[in-house]
């Protein structure tokens, strides 16, 4: 962050750049919001007592990735080091990966009147960013969404099926 005095206290400009722990933390916290009131307007949609067929037309649900390992540790960080991030840095936590499926059997819940519950390409796009905890965690969410029935079980002693996600390049990325 920078901060340019004048001389005037009317004339101070601050500049963050786009790795600026404040800028991130307003953007996570937006997505947080964001996430929440969709799922929340959702679920109170479905449980208002109504029928789920006649309105719902269009859901576009937007979901950051679990919880994951720092990114980064610093010269003295006592929990730097792979015997404490295992996965790596930057990675999927256990913790997220629970809770990123626990998000998609929420949805089954909620939609599960307006989403068949069949896999149906027609049905759902899945647009993640192309790093590798982002294509995890869309993988985890559409396990709970859309877990085998049918035909579409494959191995009974597997609860999942695969499901495409699509991503964008890095450089036409908005946030990675």
């Amino acid at each position: 962050m920078e901060k340019r005095n004048t001389g005037n206290s009317c004339n101070k400009v601050i500049t963050m750049g786009c790795n600026s722990p404040k800028r991130w933390s307003v953007s996570v916290a937006i997505i947080l919001v964001m996430s929440v009131v969709t799922a929340c307007v959702g679920f109170y949609i479905l449980t208002s007592g109504s029928s789920a067929e006649p309105t719902l037309r269009f859901v576009s649900i937007i979901h950051r990735h679990g919880d994951r390992a720092p990114e980064v540790s610093y010269p003295l960080d006592p929990y730097k080091g792979e015997s404490f991030w295992p996965e790596g840095l930057g990675a999927l936590l256990q913790r997220g990966k629970i809770g990123l499926y626990r998000l998609g059997t929420f949805l089954r819940q909620c939609y599960d009147g307006f989403l068949s519950a069949k896999y149906s390409p027609a049905e759902i796009f899945i647009l993640s960013s192309s790093t590798d905890r982002c294509l995890m965690s869309a993988s985890l969410v559409l396990a709970g969404l859309y877990p085998p029935v049918g035909l579409q079980s494959w191995n009974p002693h597997l609860k999942w099926q695969p499901i495409p996600i699509h991503t964008v390049p890095l450089p036409n990325d908005d946030v990675s």
